[in-house]
């Protein structure tokens, strides 16, 4: 579902992702994971089409991001780290307004909406205006949004923060149930309890190039360990990775 080969964006002579090549197939959970600044958003922000590569390719769904980015864009939801929604539109106007933007039926919008917004805890503030809400609520209400639409693929940057530990139990169950309907799910974060809880695969990038990408399993062998615990392999792949590499540029 989702291909890069060689994928690679340079800021002048700072290479913020580098060479990027990883499979993601259809139904698949995918955490991507690094410390800030390794690359995760600019990844994030190429696959979806909304930032030009400087080099190599991505597809999604078999359409290239770069020659065919509308076509990409009706395939995929995407939620920024902090994403955007009209502070004078309620939620049910805004959910109604996303849901004319990209053609998907009222009674879908209307069905989906109420369900989503209930699990979220959000039914109280389906009527509220979005410039009343808080950070937390506002990502909740964007994730809504995304849901609703039934995109075959979601790209979430960072979508556990600002949310409390409730809404991101119900983000778990969530993403697993899409997954299991068939949706394609990418998600990068910092946090790696999520990470391991949630996903199928992982891919974790450090200084703009994938060091590592598998499954649990897969990861432990590839940094020489049997602990079950994330953490250590993690902080094992990124710091060999940082020692190879030599001190960071200032940028």
């Amino acid at each position: 579902m989702i291909q890069t080969n060689q994928l690679t964006k340079r800021f002048g002579e700072f290479a913020a992702v580098s060479g990027l090549t990883l499979s993601v197939p259809p139904g698949t959970i995918f955490g991507f994971l690094g410390p800030n600044g390794a690359g995760k958003t600019t990844t994030l922000r190429m696959v979806t089409g909304l930032l030009r590569p400087t080099s190599g390719t991505a597809t999604i769904a078999g359409l290239d991001v770069v020659s065919d980015p509308e076509g990409v864009k009706r395939l995929v939801g995407y939620l920024p780290d902090n994403p955007f929604i009209y502070d004078h539109l309620t939620v049910v106007e805004f959910l109604t307004f996303i849901g004319d933007v990209y053609g998907v039926p009222a009674t879908q919008v209307r069905q989906l909406g109420e369900q989503y917004l209930t699990r979220f805890g959000l039914a109280d503030v389906a009527h509220q205006a979005a410039a009343d809400l808080s950070l937390g609520t506002k990502k909740k209400v964007a994730l809504v949004a995304l849901l609703v639409r039934r995109p075959k693929v979601l790209f979430l940057d960072e979508p556990t923060s600002s949310l409390d530990p409730k809404a991101v139990k119900t983000l778990r169950d969530l993403l697993a149930q899409v997954a299991a309907e068939g949706t394609t799910v990418f998600f990068s974060t910092h946090i790696l309890e999520v990470a391991q809880r949630i996903s199928h695969t992982m891919g974790i990038i450090a200084r703009g190039r994938l060091v590592a990408c598998g499954t649990m399993d897969q990861l432990k062998s590839q940094a020489h360990t049997d602990n079950p615990d994330l953490e250590p392999i993690f902080l094992s792949l990124t710091e060999e990775n940082q020692e190879a590499s030599g001190p960071s540029p200032e940028v």
